[in-house]
């Protein structure tokens, strides 16, 4: 399947006032744009001129919404830049969310392979597990880890087949290495099989977000940060009202501002990106 930006700039509107807890009528009272043109916003059919003077009430930065939608647009025509390169011996398995109000959503799911010992780690299963499956067999690979950025279905959902196939396959999740989503720890490192990974937790989206950094894939490739909702190229999972500003600093203090700018990010939905782009690029930052 073909991967697609997630979102544009009225999806990121509309995340920020979910997260912030602000109501159409609340933001139409303090900013003075009319409440129709909030509704259209909701819609997904806001004019450039309604998001540049909504943007700034939302935490938002205006000139990186534009900046959003021009990609969005050079996507669409054909003529979008190419991402930042993968290692090697990391694939990327794009499959659909199966919404059916979103048909054109898509998650990730990665595999990092070592084909000179025969082992890997996955990273998310999106919502089937029969891919993933396939190629580990053909490839003539043995998981070593099933590392879970969240348990949404989107994420989480292929892991049946995954163990099924796999029984032994051992599960690295929020939960068994974090505890509580109020452990006072939000940073662990774990090796499976010589993958070496620093694990951080970033709730917001869901309370058991975490990301994991895969810090040493093959030179000369940087650290890969496997994010699933908690960053994407121009946004962010969405958050409930109130979580969203927990999240995002959760996001800058942890991950942003914690490892090399040039580490890539491999979201769980939309093309690849680096740190350095998110943090001078990403409305939300």
């Amino acid at each position: 399947m073909s991967i697609q930006i997630e979102d544009g700039a009225a999806q990121v509107l509309r995340k920020a006032m979910l997260g912030r807890g602000i109501s159409s009528r609340g933001l139409a009272e303090s900013t003075g744009v009319p409440f129709e043109k909030i509704r259209l916003l909701r819609r997904g059919l806001a004019d450039a001129e309604t998001r540049e003077r909504l943007a700034p009430a939302l935490g938002l930065v205006a000139a990186r919404l534009r900046a959003l939608d021009e990609k969005r647009a050079a996507e669409a025509r054909g003529d979008a830049p190419p991402e930042p390169p993968f290692p090697p011996n990391l694939f990327r398995f794009v499959m659909p969310c199966g919404i059916r109000a979103l048909p054109t959503m898509t998650a990730c799911a990665y595999v990092a392979a070592d084909f000179a010992r025969g082992n890997a780690l996955l990273f998310d299963c999106g919502t089937d597990g029969a891919p993933l499956v396939r190629f580990l067999r053909e490839r003539r690979l043995t998981p070593r880890g099933l590392c879970l950025t969240h348990a949404h279905f989107d994420h989480a959902d292929g892991a049946r087949e995954v163990l099924r196939a796999f029984p032994e396959t051992p599960v690295f999740a929020h939960a068994g290495i974090f505890g509580s989503a109020e452990a006072e720890r939000f940073s662990a490192e774990i090796a499976p099989a010589g993958f070496r990974l620093r694990v951080v937790a970033v709730p917001g989206h869901t309370p058991d977000s975490a990301v994991f950094v895969w810090e040493n894939p093959p030179a000369p490739f940087q650290p890969v940060a496997f994010t699933g909702d908690a960053l994407f190229l121009g946004s962010v999972g969405g958050c409930l009202p109130g979580d969203l500003e927990p999240a995002l600093a959760n996001v800058r203090a942890r991950l942003l501002d914690a490892f090399p700018p040039t580490a890539l990010v491999a979201p769980g939905h939309g093309p690849a990106t680096t740190l350095a782009a998110e943090r001078a690029e990403n409305p939300f930052f």
